[in-house]
């Protein structure tokens, strides 16, 4: 079990994710929840952990959706190399 602290407050988390990472992952959290605090006249958490969530998820999809796009870009690419490639031994 490890110890992390999210807004101040101490959470018990049992995880697969090693105590390394499982830190990286709060303090990028906690980075982010400061960013939302600042930003925003909300002084209640939740609302704040929410539009963390919502930050943080668009993100995310951001980011898978740019990875798709690359590897679609990628597998284009060695078809045509691969096409380039047989025409040249043939």
């Amino acid at each position: 079990m490890i110890k992390i602290d999210i807004l101040g407050k101490i959470y018990t988390v049992t995880s697969e994710i090693n105590e390394e990472k499982l830190k990286e992952i709060t303090e990028y959290l906690n980075k982010q929840v400061k960013e939302v605090s600042n930003q925003v006249k909300s002084n209640s958490e939740i609302n704040i952990l929410i539009l963390t969530a919502l930050n943080v998820t668009n993100d995310y999809l951001k980011m898978k959706n740019y990875k798709e796009e690359l590897i679609r870009g990628i597998e284009s690419r060695s078809l045509l190399l691969n096409n380039l490639i047989d025409k040249n031994l043939l």
